[in-house]
């Protein structure tokens, strides 16, 4: 049978190419994966923080204070407290600067104590200190600010 060329017919196509189709001369082949990305994986968004404010009905009617307990005669009553949140607000954490104020004195002392090896470098059975890092620890002073102070400076 000859395949027509200027017709496509199923039926002769079919025919020509047989029952199995093309499966039977050639090996089907599947799509290959697609690769996995190289490098560094992208970065994870931050998740939002900034939510909405939880809604605040005014005409709800506000919880009455808890009247004090009974107590024993004598005995002071026990009264509930209540804590504005609102207006309490966290004290910040800022960075000491040891260059200024109460700050610079306390270190002055603690490097002339150091220095002198009299004042707070006696432990409580009246021994001395050996070690700058128990020193600064005693004294409350961070250890590497302490170091800068006491430190032979071989530059100058």
């Amino acid at each position: 049978m000859v395949y027509p060329r200027n017709k496509f017919d199923a039926e002769t196509a079919k025919a020509w190419v047989g029952e199995g189709g093309m499966k039977q001369y050639f090996k089907v082949i599947p799509k290959p994966k697609p690769p996995k990305p190289r490098g560094r994986p992208p970065k994870r968004k931050a998740r939002s923080t900034n939510k909405p404010p939880t809604e605040f009905n005014s005409a709800a009617p506000v919880p009455a204070p808890v009247p004090a307990l009974e107590t024993a005669k004598g005995a002071a009553p026990a009264v509930a407290r209540f804590v504005d949140i609102e207006n309490e607000q966290k004290k910040k954490k800022s960075r000491t600067n040891w260059g200024t104020g109460e700050h610079r004195i306390k270190l002055d002392k603690a490097v002339n104590d150091w220095s002198k090896k009299e004042g707070d470098i006696f432990d409580k059975n009246g021994e001395m200190i050996d070690n700058w890092r128990v020193f600064a620890n005693k004294v409350n002073i961070p250890a590497d600010t302490f170091y800068k102070y006491i430190k032979p400076n071989n530059r100058r």
